[in-house]
């Protein structure tokens, strides 16, 4: 199997849960001698030198991912930008989200063509593909749902529309290409423990958070007593361990194909999970927020990805108690006795 942007969190629980499982994987990575963003993979590799390999493929990059897919029956694209561009630069929101995403996926995809081998692709969407919180169609969203009205001028908004764009072109090239399966996860906000080791060895606090994946360093802030408003719009949220599973049920169920499955565990908002679940677990740590922005209600359905995939998401709480443990441990946030 191939997994591309394989550095990413999501990633990063894929690629070893499916060593776990003694798949052969094909990890691609922008820039393999980026040392720091590597070091997880890079001793996952040096503990199965035969089941690992890491091999260089860049989104822009049209053929550079025909050797990474060469071979391999399953590719997960997981391989996506993910920053905050404020919204009154929409130029840059276009050219470095949505341009990026869109014919990223479209490399990835003209490669997949290019062989026999590649059965099925199963693609790491979004919730943003499904609904746009700012301004939900439906109370009640589903796998058949699409976002069709985020604007570039929304926060997140290009985010939003790149994740959407990507998700629509891998769908339309599917239909010239009914040899190979497409599956789309989609999930909500993801959580959930840090992988050993993701910037150093030494896990001695304070370690540099700019490894940190955005929704990790999220909830660091929270604990480290850096942000002191949480906002109070309805998110789902979901397990990063859940979410790798979800990708791997995906590819060994035939009867996925065809299908956009929902991760998410739970429905709350961020206020609810600091002063909630952070504030009960870690109460050394003077976790105080006050109640943000919040936005409407409105709920993701995620049943029928259990019922298919055949798995149950874990408990919120376990998640957020493994996250934070996680990044005190690894010296993200300094351990209180």
């Amino acid at each position: 199997v191939c997994v591309t942007g394989a550095s990413g969190y999501i990633a990063q629980h894929l690629v070893h849960q499916l060593v776990q499982r003694g798949y052969n994987v094909k990890a691609t990575v922008r820039n393999k001698n980026d040392s720091a963003k590597l070091v997880y993979l890079n001793q996952l590799k040096s503990e199965n030198e035969n089941s690992l390999e890491i091999v260089e493929g860049d989104l822009l990059q049209p053929g550079s991912f025909d050797k990474a897919v060469e071979g391999c029956e399953t590719v997960f694209h997981t391989a996506s930008p993910f920053f905050f561009i404020p919204p009154d630069k929409k130029e840059e929101g276009e050219q470095k989200l949505i341009k990026v995403a869109v014919d990223g996926t479209k490399n990835v995809l003209e490669s997949v063509g290019k062989t026999d081998s590649v059965k099925r692709v199963v693609l790491t969407s979004s919730v943003a593909a499904v609904i746009n919180p700012l301004n939900p169609h439906t109370k009640e969203a589903t796998g058949e749902d699409w976002n069709t009205n985020s604007k570039l001028e929304d926060v997140m908004g290009a985010y939003r529309i790149s994740k959407t764009k990507a998700e629509q072109e891998a769908w339309a090239w599917t239909k010239d290409h009914p040899n190979v399966d497409l599956v789309a996860i989609n999930p909500a906000f993801v959580v959930g423990p840090v992988l050993p080791p993701v910037a150093t060895k030494d896990f001695k606090f304070p370690n540099k958070p700019q490894s940190l994946g955005t929704s990790c360093d999220t909830l660091r802030k929270f604990l480290v007593g850096e942000n002191k408003t949480a906002a109070t719009m309805h998110l789902g949220w979901v397990d990063v361990r859940d979410i790798a599973l979800m990708h791997i049920l995906s590819a060994e169920r035939p009867h996925a194909k065809g299908n956009r499955y929902i991760g998410s565990a739970k429905q709350c908002t961020q206020y609810d999970v600091i002063q909630g679940i952070m504030k009960e677990l870690y109460p050394k740590y003077n976790i105080d927020v006050s109640k943000g922005p919040g936005g409407p209600e409105y709920s993701v359905i995620a049943e029928k990805s259990e019922k298919d995939l055949g798995f149950k998401f874990r408990d919120l709480k376990e998640t957020i108690k493994d996250m934070c443990d996680s990044l005190i441990e690894l010296g993200y946030v300094e351990k209180k006795e």
